[in-house]
């Protein structure tokens, strides 16, 4: 898996969830809090990617995208 930021090293938990989803993370951008996930990836996430999404949602105010925005 590629994590394309860098999770606060203090932040082990963070930084677990992240790297338990892969490998259906396509990039994941932590100042903006965003997740970029590919529409397919998102329809064949097990249970327990599902419930680490939701946490990374409900507890980190994470956003979830599956278009990467053009610059």
């Amino acid at each position: 898996m590629t994590l394309y930021a860098h999770i606060s090293p203090r932040d082990k938990r963070r930084y677990y969830l992240h790297k338990r989803l892969s490998p259906s993370v396509s990039r994941i951008m932590a100042k903006k809090r965003l997740i970029f996930l590919e529409t397919s990836t998102l329809e064949t996430l097990t249970k327990g990617q599902r419930r680490n999404l939701a946490e990374l949602q409900r507890t980190y105010g994470y956003s979830v995208q599956s278009e990467i925005p053009q610059e």
